[in-house]
């Protein structure tokens, strides 16, 4: 949750919201691609994304 709320600081320009950075949190940390059709995280690392 520490590292989700990292991010949702990190880009509190783009209003990401934090469950969306928990997600994005929890697929990196085992190791699966973030899959979301959220253009917030469309140039991400380690997201696949799909419209």
């Amino acid at each position: 949750m520490k590292k989700a709320n990292e991010l949702k600081l990190k880009y509190k320009k783009e209003y990401i919201s934090f469950i969306d950075c928990l997600g994005y949190i929890i697929a990196k940390r085992l190791g699966i691609k973030f899959l979301t059709g959220d253009n917030k995280f469309k140039d991400k690392e380690n997201v696949e994304f799909v419209k």
